[in-house]
């Protein structure tokens, strides 16, 4: 599972709760949006159980937006191929 919000996402959190309840891998991209250079606030609070939760995270920057992966059909064998190879579009389990 594959989800974003800001730093102390709530949404976030609960997603990596969910998803560790049901026994799969969270990775979670984290808008940084206040600048916040505080370890407080970037690294416990939601972050905290976030990782508790065995969730992996990413910090972007205000305004930037993940790179999508097109998931609507089978991808071709030179796909399928690359996503092996790179781990793009697979989940943790």
């Amino acid at each position: 599972v594959m989800t974003q919000g800001a730093t102390q996402s709530n949404h976030a959190r609960q997603t990596a709760a969910f998803a560790a309840k049901l026994g799969m891998g969270c990775h979670i991209l984290l808008e940084d949006r206040t600048g916040s250079k505080e370890d407080n606030y970037n690294h416990n609070g939601n972050v905290l159980l976030d990782f508790l939760h065995g969730a992996s995270a990413e910090k972007r920057g205000p305004g930037q937006s993940s790179r999508l992966i097109q998931i609507s059909g089978p991808p071709s064998s030179s796909e399928s191929r690359s996503s092996r190879s790179s781990g793009v579009g697979r989940c943790a389990r």
